[in-house]
Order: structure tokens, then sequence, then C-alpha cells
């Protein structure tokens, strides 16, 4: 993705807040670029296979055979032309068009040389101008590019086969190829948030073991190199918490491109308006929910749609509520598809199709001795649905209506992996749904001996589904708290028999696991992390003990998650 080049005239300071000034925008790079500006924004000059690309073709893993300009770097490298965010907004229906679009296709086996700059939070982008190639080829030894340099007589153009093309960077970049640095770790596919115990914010980026704190000037940064204008800052939704409902009160999409706010009885949105006292955006970022007197009312956002006309708002439904409107729950769930919403009012739990304007609103629970049951998220897969009922949380099957206890559902939708998710310390048992069976207890303890002493432990305090068969856990020491470990459990395939991996286990007192690379954060103690098999000592970085590992959405496009 290019550089965007922002023209304004204005009076005041520039906001990325929710109230923006007027901008006039321009793709960068109208003229001929040449090469001494060229190097001048480029920290490498590369030749690099492309190995791994995702699901759009527009980032990819890069396997480096040499570098031409910058020194030596890592062998692998994250090339991202088009942010995950820019791709849904592509896809979605891009309101402003601007120098947003679909870069050429990546695919495994294409080498090229790449100009790349490196951006905070460690993907490499192109550094040529928008007009120009994001990567230079050679099919064959009479294959030519030109390139331009600046003299003193003006442009000079120059026709580089590939030997010519590699002797022009090593002599207006003043370098020498060298080999790719193998000491580097293979990049990860997304950045990762560490918050400390007094509550400070930092980023790992994907190619470094080096945090970076996160402050307004680093958000600003990545927003602007990512998100180019009106919009919500980069992932605000991972760094913003929400105060909803509530007056003044901002809350960002799910899918990071919508930022609702509420002013009095106005919920103000990127594209729209409509009065109420509380919202909440669709899992997918395609709608509103509005509750607004005694009723809920759903609206599109304005542009999201990719069949509707840019700008026009329009109500997709309406469901009146029972019961005093002053009394009435804000708390609602999308379907994952965003399509089905489960709300409440005083009669109980319901579920509506939103986009079939004549539907009606079906019953899912009914409010007994006046405790309301509570949407609070869906599955995966959208079958089933987590209830809360006064202090009390369940599974409802919204196909069956059968109750499970509370717990979290695989990503296909076969097991449930039952706990009590409120609890900071809870025994799981493994509930089979398709086909249904009785719920069955996990090891009630795990227990370690070595020459010195025998660790039992017996408390678990998180879980987190890998695939259909395996999971992982934190499990803590019986008798000492802050003694933990973190390991995976797996379906033999034999009978329904669960077993800790034994070879697959390590000390650590929380953890993040990312499906994308198959990569586990473990935090094993004050300032050590773990990422799969590469320790982390983050003593000299952070300003207080760990607290808590997040990945953050991963930098290859997902089309599943769309």
């Amino acid at each position: 993705m290019r550089t965007l080049l922002v023209l304004f005239a204005m009076l005041g300071a520039i906001s990325l807040g929710f109230v923006f000034p007027s901008y006039v925008y321009a793709c960068s790079g109208g003229g001929t670029d040449n090469i001494q500006n060229l190097l001048e924004r480029t920290d490498f000059v590369v030749k690099a296979d492309v190995i791994t690309v995702d699901d759009v073709r527009q980032n990819a893993i890069l396997s480096v055979d040499s570098y031409l300009f910058g020194g030596a770097g890592p062998e692998y490298l994250l090339f991202l032309q088009a942010d995950p965010v820019i791709v849904t907004r592509m896809t979605e229906g891009d309101p402003n068009g601007a120098c947003n679009f679909f870069q050429p296709e990546l695919h495994p086996g294409l080498s090229a040389y790449f100009f790349l700059t490196r951006r905070a939070d460690g993907v490499y982008l192109s550094s040529t101008q928008w007009n120009d190639p994001n990567y230079y080829t050679f099919r064959d030894t009479d294959t030519t590019i030109t390139l331009y340099s600046q003299g003193d007589e003006g442009y000079a153009d120059h026709v580089l086969t590939e030997d010519n093309f590699v002797n022009f960077i090593a002599e207006f970049g003043e370098s020498t190829v060298t080999e790719p640095d193998t000491s580097h770790s293979f990049p990860r596919f997304a950045p990762l948030k560490i918050t400390t115990e007094i509550g400070t914010q930092y980023l790992l980026p994907v190619d470094s073991g080096t945090p970076i704190e996160i402050t307004p000037d680093f958000l600003d940064q990545m927003t602007v190199s990512v998100m180019f204008y009106d919009s919500t800052r980069w992932n605000e939704f991972y760094f913003h918490e929400s105060d909803c409902p509530g007056d003044d009160c901002i809350e960002v999409s799910p899918d990071g491109i919508n930022r609702a706010e509420q002013h009095g009885d106005e919920i103000v949105w990127f594209g729209g308006s409509a009065p109420g006292r509380a919202f909440q955006f669709s899992s997918t970022g395609d709608a509103i929910a509005i509750w607004h007197e005694n009723r809920i009312e759903l609206y599109t956002l304005g542009w999201q749609k990719r069949d509707q006309p840019f700008g026009e708002v329009m109500l997709l439904n309406s469901v009146m509520l029972a019961g005093n409107i002053d009394d009435l729950p804000y708390q609602a769930a999308w379907s994952p598809d965003g399509r089905i919403f489960s709300f409440s009012d005083a009669d109980g739990l319901w579920s509506l199709d939103v986009y079939h304007s004549s539907s009606e609103p079906v019953p899912l629970l009914t409010t007994q001795e006046g405790a309301i049951p509570l949407a609070l998220a869906y599955s995966p897969l959208g079958r089933y649905l987590q209830v809360q009922e006064s202090s009390e949380r369940y599974m409802l099957d919204t196909v069956s209506g059968e109750l499970y206890p509370d717990g979290l559902v695989s990503a296909d939708e076969q097991i449930l992996l039952a706990f009590d998710t409120q609890a900071d310390e809870f025994e799981p048992q493994i509930c089979y749904l398709a086909p249904n069976r009785e719920c069955q207890s996990l090891y009630p303890r795990i227990l370690q001996v070595s020459d010195n002493e025998a660790r039992v432990f017996t408390r678990y305090t998180q879980a987190q589904w890998r695939n259909g068969y395996s999971f992982f856990v934190t499990i803590c020491e019986r008798d000492m708290p802050t003694d933990c470990i973190v390991s995976r459990i797996e379906n033999q395939g034999s009978g329904g028999y669960w077993y800790v991996d034994g070879s697959f286990w390590s000390e650590g007192y929380t953890f993040d696991y990312l499906a994308t690379g198959d990569v586990l954060a473990t935090v094993q103690n004050a300032f050590t992390l773990l990422i799969n098999d590469e320790a982390l000592d983050l003593s000299s970085s952070l300003n207080g003990e760990i607290a808590s590992v997040e990945w953050l959405p991963s930098l290859f496009y997902d089309a599943s998650d769309r």
C-alpha cells in the first residue's frame, strides 16, 4: 500500500479523533522517481522468493536470497501490500476511494527484487511510488527494466538487465551484496500486545524481541501508516476500553473500520446517526443495533454493504420491547455472520433475523422469577449461545433448545470444553456435542516428578482451544498459587481419551494462542516471554511485571473471518 499525501487547509490543530477536518487527497508519486530519492526512503533492497501468501494474495512471507542495500537483515520478512483492515474496506465498499486498491497478486514461487521500508510493527512495505512496481522481476537474461537517476543535467534513464540492476544498486547505494542474517527468528503473523501490572501497554513487533511502548504518538504514526484518512485509530478496538452505554462514550466496530459515539439521546457513527440511548455494532461491522425508547432499531452503516448506495443509511428492522424501558438490559449478542441478533426484554431472550424485514423475534428463553436471561456471545459457527441468568452462565443450543454447562465451544462446534468462565480456577470437563454424549471430567491432577521434588497441579486457571482435538491450559500447583505451567491437552482419538501432552508444557502463568502460524505466547515469569520455543527476556524493556498478553489481528488476511 502506498503512502498517502494529505493536502489540507484548516485553522486549528489536526485531530484523529471523532471530528475531522476536510481533506483533499492525492496519491503520492505522480512524477518519475529517481534512484537517489528511492534509496533515501528504503531500508533494504533484497532479492527474495515468495514462500507463503494470504487468502487475497496481497501479503506474503519472503525468503531473502541476498541483500543488495542496507546491510544484512533477516532471512525471512513479512511483506505487506494491503493491511487486512484496508482489504476489508475495499471488499465491503470503500466510501472514499482515495489510493486504496488491490495490489498485484503475489504467488508462491515468485522471485523478485524488492525495495523495502520497515514499519514500526515489524512488517515491510514497498518503498517504490504508487505508480511504480512493488517489485521487479527478470524472466531471463534478456529481460530489462528502466530506472532513473538524478544528475546535474536532469534525469537519466538506465535500461538494466538483472546483472546491470545489481551493479546499479551497488553503485548508487554504495553497498555490496550480503547474505541474510539467519540468526533472526521467523516473523510472526501478528504483533503481540503486552500489558504490565501497572497498566502500561507495549507492542511486540512481528520481527523483533524488543517491545515498543504504546503511546499516543505511536498510535498516530500507525494510524497514518495504515488507515490514511477519516477513520478509527489503528487497532482501536484492541487499545480502547469502551465505557458504553453513557454520554460521550465511544465504541469501535469489531472489524476496526467504524466508530460510534453516544451524545445524550443521539448515536452518531461514520456515515449516519439515529436517536438512542445505547448501541452495539454487529460482529462483522455491517450494521448497528440501537436501543431507542421501547424498541431496538437496526440500521446499516451507510457505506459498508457492497450492494448499498454510498451514504444511504437504511432501517433494516425494528422490534418492540416488553417491560419498563428504564429497566431494560442493553446486553445482546450477534451471530458470527452478523445476521442473527439475540436480545433481551422483560419477557426473556429473543433471536431476530436482522436482514429479513418481515421476520418476527423467535423466543429462546423466558424470564423466570424476574431473572432475565442475557445473551453474551455466540460460538464460532453460531449454533451455541452463551447466556447469563443472574449470576449463572450456561450454553444454549439455539437449534434444539438444550442447555449445557458454561465453557468454550471448539471451532468445529463438535465439543464443549465446560468450565465456569467467571471463576479464577476451575475443573474442566469435556462435553461432546455431535454426537451428544455425557460430559466427562479431565484429569483431576497432573503430577510432575523429578529427582528433587514432586509437583502436583490441580487448579486450572485458563483454557483456549487450539483446534477441534486439542486445547491449551494453565494449571497451577495445588499448594503454591504462583507455581503454574502451560500445557496442551489432546484427544488420543481412541475412545474419547484425552491426555496431557508430556512433550509440550512449560513454566508459565498465562498465555495467548494465535491460530495463524500456530503460535503460542506464554508468560513464564514476570519478565520472560516464551513464543513457541523462543524465550525473550523483557526485563530491560518493560516498566512492570507482565500481567497479560494478547495477539492482535493477523496481518495475513483470512477470508473465513468475513
